[in-house]
């Protein structure tokens, strides 16, 4: 008796995650005022709320979006200023 067993990987539920992923962090990225691509590493790092972004020290976001502690800092800023036109 041969057996023919093909095993393939479920493409369509790492895509319908990673639209979610893009969708959320687009959000976020639009608040912030940054590109998606720099969004997505915010996201992906734990900053899926402006909330939770104002909870992270600029060096951590500086080494997850991969870039200096400068632009961390500005996205931090305008978090801030996101979360006051939030609460206004």
């Amino acid at each position: 008796m041969g057996w023919d067993v093909q095993v393939r990987k479920d493409e369509s539920q790492q895509e319908q995650f990673d639209a979610r992923v893009s969708d959320a962090s687009h959000g976020v990225g639009d608040q912030l005022g940054i590109d998606d691509e720099t969004a997505a590493k915010l996201f992906r790092a734990g900053g899926a709320t402006i909330e939770l972004v104002l909870q992270m020290p600029a060096e951590y976001i500086a080494q997850a979006i991969e870039a200096s502690e400068e632009k961390a800092q500005e996205i931090l800023k305008k978090a801030e200023e996101a979360q006051q036109d939030a609460d206004a």
